[in-house]
């Protein structure tokens, strides 16, 4: 529910949260002791954007610290009766789980949780020719009208523990919402990841629009990739 009212709250603004000046090369971030690698192809929000504001006051509901927000420079396409709006194609943010220390039976039982919460979903992939035709179906039912709004429910893809300091959860996700009284409609590729860096508990969130079946697997290997990193970076030297 929250990340719903995000996405209209960021929906509701014309102006991007995408930095137009050219950035200097990715190097980890260090922000309330945590040491954060960017994930990768996308570069920071600026500060004063309202998908900051508001992502920091949706780590309060996760009693977490918010730690920063990345977007991708691709913008993707809202089509509304009136008008045409353009949002980031993909974003993502990075909170840290207040209190700790956590360790490796914490994470375990983070992902016991987490497997309960979706025991009444079967996972999408279950062999790739049914999987490619069922994400398939799904993209075109978000573009068929006569889907009803009622109908819209998160799809669970994977639950998989990449090492022994992390796991990740792949979803598909359709959001239904109103904007100045218009209903609009659109489907995200969502991966979570749960890392321990040391003693440190830290969730990542990436979110990309839903256009082609290969959204999804870019997607997880990218939380795979940032996770990992993420997870790695504790022995690292710490920069602002």
């Amino acid at each position: 529910m929250l990340r719903t009212l995000l996405l209209a709250f960021v929906l509701s603004v014309v102006a991007g949260c995408t930095s137009t000046s050219p950035m200097p090369p990715p190097m980890d971030l260090q922000i309330n002791g945590v040491v954060l690698p960017w994930p990768r192809g996308l570069v920071p929000c600026k500060d004063e954007t309202p998908i900051v504001s508001a992502e920091k006051s949706i780590a309060v509901s996760f009693r977490a610290d918010y730690l920063a927000c990345f977007t991708s420079n691709e913008m993707a396409s809202v089509q509304r009766s009136s008008r045409t709006i353009s949002i980031p194609s993909e974003y993502a943010v990075a909170v840290s789980i207040v209190g700790g220390p956590y360790d490796r039976e914490t994470l375990d039982a983070f992902l016991s949780r987490v497997r309960e919460q979706w025991k009444n979903f079967d996972p999408l992939g279950q062999g790739h020719a049914d999987y490619i035709a069922r994400l398939n179906t799904l993209i075109t039912d978000l573009n068929s009208q006569v889907v009803p709004i009622e109908s819209i429910k998160p799809v669970l893809v994977s639950i998989d523990c990449i090492d022994d300091h992390s796991y990740v959860v792949v979803s598909i996700r359709e959001y239904a919402m109103t904007v100045d009284g218009e209903q609009v409609k659109f489907i995200k590729a969502n991966a979570v990841g749960m890392v321990l860096q040391g003693t440190r508990l830290v969730r990542l969130d990436i979110n990309r629009e839903f256009r082609t079946p290969s959204d999804v697997e870019d997607v997880s290997n990218q939380m795979v990739a940032w996770s990992r990193a993420v997870g790695n970076a504790a022995s690292k030297p710490m920069r602002r």
